[in-house]
């Protein structure tokens, strides 16, 4: 992982870091040679030219996805969890929905995805 992308996410608090770890070993999984930098100053996760970022805000974490359509399927299952035009932003309270945030991961990254659909 990229020295800087480590700061980043060892600087959090506790609670903020092991959600942020959570959603890192989601997408690992996903996509496990995703190449890591600090684009836009958040640990951003590329595979080719699709990528996800994630950040700690004020009041939730961030994932931030290059496309809205990537996280449809996520906004029907957790209609309670706030989202935007391609990101979703977890309170410390929201679940960490793993099946739906992986179908955002894979949607994000993999560049076939839209091919299945």
């Amino acid at each position: 992982m990229a020295t800087s992308a480590q700061n980043y996410i060892d600087s959090l608090p506790q609670q903020r870091r092991e959600r942020v770890l959570a959603l890192q070993k989601m997408i690992l999984q996903v996509a496990p040679d995703a190449t890591i930098d600090m684009h836009y100053k958040m640990p951003t996760y590329h595979v080719g030219d699709r990528w996800v970022a994630m950040a700690s805000q004020k009041f939730y974490i961030s994932l931030y996805t290059c496309k809205r359509e990537n996280i449809q399927h996520f906004r029907d299952a957790c209609p309670e969890v706030r989202t935007g035009q391609g990101c979703i932003n977890f309170k410390d309270k929201d679940e960490l929905a793993e099946s739906a945030i992986k179908a955002v991961i894979f949607a994000s990254l993999n560049a076939r995805a839209k091919e299945h659909h």
